[in-house]
């Protein structure tokens, strides 16, 4: 993967185009007419739960949360938040202390149970709308004609889409949560003497294909893929949490260092005090795909408030790498030559043209508030 310095980003213009290759003709297209695909796809209920009561831990509660889960799998009609809320009550539980947390504004400790589902159901019903909206959106910008979505239940929701094929493309559009963020990074040289020791308990290096010249280097190694889940496996370990720094995190780049794509790299990132990145997508108002001589790099602009933050944390990572990572995963990790003052930012990348379009609508059209799946995805053939 190419990794350039960040630079100051010029202000261009672009041009929707038809991105699919479907005809850009004024007759209407339809799946009866024009084949297309069909999916259905879920926002997840439960995920949207979970994350209002704050990832609660109780048993109690996880009992419950587990058995409306298999609730709702063995029958789809299954009303999960209804079985959620009527489970929990039955053990003698009030519902208000599992919400106050995270939605002190709304809910108080003493609030009784029927308000309390009526207001956890509206924040649920809005973050299913908004990932509705996200994705219209997002079809829209890819210049998809006459898509058709319907919301069915338990956060369900059927799209049918006209004249397209690319089965791969759709999942990924419909399925990114466009989660963006901005890390710091430790360099493999400050974390050297805790991996030595983790290496010394669990055999942590001999998982590697390469370690060798990454010193000063966010990169912690290349690994195979089969063996990146043991590798995840330790740094989620206990000997781990004891011994690695507080505020490191990791993830894998989001492609392979060689060409049968077997082998990826490992990045060494580092929180900031509350655990969290330095800056997240949602500072971003505009995203756009260049194509440079030999690769195609996605050009960034944000909002006021982003664009003050991004100054101080590039005037504070003068001569180090930052990471720029998208779900979970590390696109490009460039070196900050100075001090970026009017809040634009690039990811440069072995993109290709199509992928770097792709990335720049979905980043435009915003993050997705809740966890997207796709259940069923049918491709369907035009009318002989």
């Amino acid at each position: 993967m190419k990794h350039s310095n960040l630079i100051l980003c010029g202000v261009a213009c672009f041009a929707f185009v038809c991105l699919f290759g479907t005809s850009c003709s004024k007759q209407p297209a339809s799946i009866e007419k024009d084949g297309g695909i069909v999916l259905t796809a879920e926002v997840s209920v439960p995920d949207i739960l979970d994350a209002l009561t704050g990832h609660n831990l109780t048993p109690d509660y996880k009992n419950v949360f587990d058995f409306a889960c298999r609730q709702m799998q063995e029958d789809e009609s299954n009303d999960f938040l209804e079985t959620f809320f009527d489970m929990y009550e039955q053990l003698d539980h009030r519902l208000a202390p599992l919400f106050c947390a995270t939605m002190r504004d709304r809910i108080d400790p003493d609030m009784n149970n029927s308000d309390v589902r009526y207001v956890v159901r509206g924040e649920v019903e809005a973050a299913i709308d908004n990932s509705f909206n996200v994705l219209r959106t997002r079809l829209d910008r890819f210049g998809i004609s006459n898509p058709t979505m319907q919301k069915l239940s338990n956060g369900r929701i059927l799209i049918e889409i006209p004249g397209i094929k690319d089965e791969q493309r759709i999942s990924k559009l419909i399925g990114s949560s466009a989660n963006l963020e901005f890390w710091e990074t430790y360099s493999l040289q400050e974390l050297l003497s805790a991996l030595q020791e983790l290496h010394a308990q669990q055999s942590f290096f001999s998982f590697f294909a390469d370690t060798e010249n990454y010193s000063y280097s966010p990169v912690i190694g290349t690994a195979n893929v089969s063996d990146t889940a043991k590798i995840n496996e330790i740094l989620r370990s206990s000997a781990a949490l004891k011994i690695l720094p507080r505020d490191v995190r990791f993830a894998w780049e989001v492609k392979p260092v060689d060409e049968t794509g077997q082998y990826f790299r490992l990045i060494a990132l580092k929180a900031s005090r509350r655990g969290c990145p330095a800056l997240n997508g949602d500072v971003i108002t505009d995203a756009r795909a260049e194509m440079n001589a030999n690769y195609a790099e996605i050009m960034m602009s944000m909002n006021a408030a982003g664009a003050r933050e991004w100054a101080r944390f590039t005037q504070m990572n003068i001569g180090r790498p930052i990471a720029i990572v998208l779900d979970g995963l590390v696109y490009t990790y460039p070196t900050v030559q100075s001090e970026i003052t009017c809040g634009r930012s690039s990811i440069a990348g072995n993109f290709t043209e199509e992928e770097a379009k792709d990335l720049a609508n979905v980043l435009k059209s915003g993050k997705m508030p809740a966890p997207v799946r796709i259940l069923q995805i049918e491709v369907i053939e035009p009318a002989k």
